[in-house]
C-alpha cells in the first residue's frame, strides 16, 4: 500500500521539521520548524484526495469520466471569472459543471461566492448548505453562511451559526489541551513512548525515548 509523502523540511528556512501538535489550539500533529518556529498546514481538500487514493495500491485516476472531466475544464474557467464584468458567465460556467458532477463540494463553494459577489445571499446560503457536513470545507461554508444571513439582516439566525461555529472550535480547543496534557504527563513520567508512521518514520517521542533513541544510534545498532 502505498502512503501520503510527509512534509521533511522547512520551506521557510529548511531545517528538519518535527511533527507535533501546534500551541495554537490545533488538535492535530503538523509539521513544526524548531528552527523558525513556522506550522506547515495542507490544504484540507488536497490532503484528503491524497489519502482517499493512496488507499488502494492503484490509486482511482482523478478524472474516472468524460463528465468529470468536462466538469473541472468548466469549473477551471468559471474560477477565472470573478470580476465584475464575468460574474454572470461565472455563474452560468458554474452551475453548468455541476450539471456534469454535482459530487464536488468546491464547486458548491464557488457557486455561493458568486452568488455573494451577485448580492444574492439567499441563494448563496443555499450553495453553501450543500456542502457535505463531513467535507473539509464545511466550516468556511458555515462561516460565509453566516456572513450571508448577517447581510439580509437575519441577525439573530447569524448569531446562531456563529455559536455552533464557537462551539466546535471550543471542543478542538478543548481537546488538543486534553492532547497537550497527555503528552506533558508522558514526559513528567519519563515514559519511553514514541509515535510512527505508517512508514516508520517518527512522528513524535518522549524526551526519556529520545535520549534512548540517540543512545542507540551512538552504538551503532
Amino acid at each position: 500500500m502505498l502512503h501520503r509523502p510527509l512534509i521533511q523540511h522547512c520551506k521557510s528556512c529548511g531545517s528538519a521539521v518535527t511533527y507535533r501538535v501546534p500551541d495554537d489550539g490545533d488538535t492535530k500533529f503538523r509539521a513544526v520548524c524548531p528552527s523558525c518556529h513556522t506550522i506547515h498546514y495542507e490544504n484540507p481538500l488536497i490532503v484528503a484526495a491524497l489519502d482517499e487514493s493512496l488507499k488502494t495500491a492503484k490509486p482511482k485516476p482523478f478524472i474516472a469520466s468524460a463528465d468529470a472531466g468536462a466538469a473541472e475544464a468548466i469549473f477551471s474557467l468559471a474560477t477565472s471569472m470573478t470580476d465584475d464584468q464575468s460574474i454572470d458567465i461565472a455563474l452560468l460556467y458554474t452551475q453548468l459543471a455541476l450539471t456534469f458532477n454535482a459530487e464536488l463540494p468546491v464547486m458548491y463553494t464557488l457557486l455561493g461566492d458568486t452568488y455573494e459577489s451577485m448580492k444574492r445571499y439567499d441563494k448563496a446560503i443555499a450553495a453553501y448548505e450543500k456542502v457535505p457536513a463531513d467535507s473539509p470545507i464545511r466550516t468556511n461554508a458555515d462561516m460565509e453562511i453566516a456572513v450571508s444571513l448577517q447581510r439580509l439582516d437575519r441577525k439573530d439566525e447569524a448569531l446562531v451559526k456563529l455559536k455552533e461555529l464557537i462551539a466546535r472550535v471550543r471542543v478542538h480547543i478543548a481537546q488538543s489541551r486534553a492532547m497537550h496534557a497527555s503528552v506533558a504527563s508522558l514526559d513528567a513520567t519519563g515514559r519511553l513512548m514514541m509515535a510512527t508512521d505508517a512508514q516508520g518514520r517518527m512522528l513524535w517521542c518522549t524526551p526519556r525515548a529520545e535520549q534512548a533513541l540517540a543512545l542507540i544510534a551512538l552504538a551503532g545498532y
